[in-house]
């Protein structure tokens, strides 16, 4: 049984009907056209066929999209304008990040030693240095050579006790004949004390014999323990796998 009325063919007889055209998505559209879509939907709403709420409220959110679209393309147009526009001269002139600096913590320790020791100097030099009078400084030096003068007649005395004398004892004296016996006479019968005998060792003022040196090691007077490798170990440690035959 068929139908009274007959369905009105939008197509040709035997072949499928046109596709429709899909709108292109606010997302791909470019600024001219959002504009124009967006003053389409401006006269839309003030007209009176947009009387369905919901419908109002789809354009209403369309033309937020279109803005924040719009927005985003002249952002973009802006910057690329700019970058056109844009010439490098020279790097000085150019509004860039100056490179970071890599400052060691070596330098950056010796950088606090040294500002460390510039506030006590300072806080050094705010005392005041002791000084010595001119009189203190020649009683002194007066002390010292007096000192000399006393170790070097001792050591005189000593000499003439354990020097055969003769009959010039000197050039500047001339002894006579019963100092000389008499001299002779005491120069023989002498009997050298141990005092006397170090007395004639004349490296005395030699630093380097006044201790004794009882070691094999060659330090003079000085009992020196050199440390343990073993009780180093907690305080310095070396990774020997990153040893290299050319390390040293």
């Amino acid at each position: 049984m068929t139908s009274k009325f007959k369905s009105k063919q939008t197509s040709l007889p035997g072949m499928r009907p046109f596709p429709r055209e899909m709108p292109v998505p606010i997302e791909e559209m470019k600024a001219d056209d959002l504009r124009t879509l967006y003053r389409k939907n401006e006269d839309v709403l003030r007209t009176l066929a947009a009387s369905s709420s919901s419908f109002v409220e789809r354009l209403e959110a369309n033309q937020a999209k279109i803005k924040a679209r719009l927005t985003e393309i002249e952002g973009i147009e802006n910057i690329q304008h700019r970058m056109r526009r844009a010439t490098i001269s020279e790097d000085d002139q150019m509004a860039v990040d100056k490179p970071e600096v890599l400052v060691s913590r070596t330098f950056l320790v010796k950088q606090q030693a040294v500002a460390a020791w510039g506030k006590a100097s300072q806080n050094r030099s705010k005392h005041k240095t002791g000084t010595m009078s001119l009189e203190d400084a020649i009683a002194i030096e007066q002390r010292q050579i007096a000192v000399e003068q006393e170790r070097r007649a001792r050591v005189l005395e000593r000499r003439e006790m354990l020097t055969m004398p003769s009959p010039l004892h000197g050039l500047e004296t001339i002894m006579s004949r019963k100092e000389y016996e008499a001299k002779v006479w005491a120069f023989m019968n002498y009997k050298p004390t141990d005092s006397d005998l170090e007395g004639e060792d004349d490296d005395d003022d030699d630093p380097s014999t006044w201790f004794e040196d009882d070691q094999d090691d060659g330090v003079k007077g000085q009992d020196i323990v050199y440390p343990d490798p073993e009780d180093l170990t907690d305080i310095i440690r070396l990774d020997e796998s990153k040893f290299h035959y050319d390390t040293f």
